[in-house]
Parts: C-alpha cells; sequence; structure tokens
C-alpha cells in the first residue's frame, strides 16, 4: 500500500496500467532519471513516489519558458 511504504510498488502501476512490467519499469526509470520520482527499496520490492520539489520547479520553469 503506498501508505504504508511511501510510494505504490510497481506491481500496482503493472496492474492499473494494463502494461508490462518491463514497460513500466522502463518508464519509471526514465521519470527517476529525470528527477520526477523517488525510489525507495523494501526487501525485493522498490515503491515510487513523485519528488514534489522537481515537479514544482518544472512546473515553475515550464510557466517562465511558455
Amino acid at each position: 500500500m503506498m501508505q504504508e511504504r511511501g510510494g505504490i510498488c510497481v506491481q500496482e502501476i503493472v496492474k492499473k496500467a494494463g502494461l508490462a512490467q518491463s514497460t513500466v519499469s522502463k518508464y519509471l526509470s526514465d521519470l527517476q532519471d529525470c528527477g520526477l520520482l523517488l525510489s525507495e527499496r523494501h526487501g525485493k520490492w522498490t515503491y515510487y513516489r513523485r519528488d514534489e520539489k522537481n515537479i514544482q520547479l518544472l512546473v515553475q520553469q515550464l510557466a517562465t519558458e511558455l
């Protein structure tokens, strides 16, 4: 559960997205590389959550540029 681990497990995202785990993992990795997601490992599971600080910085940057 998201509240228990501070994020959402990849398996839950896969279920909701209806995509292959490899596809979801690649997208999550890309978003993490861009600084928009944070990840935390708990045993064999990785939990992801939004990086609100960087998302707000991106929004501000877009507002300035556009």
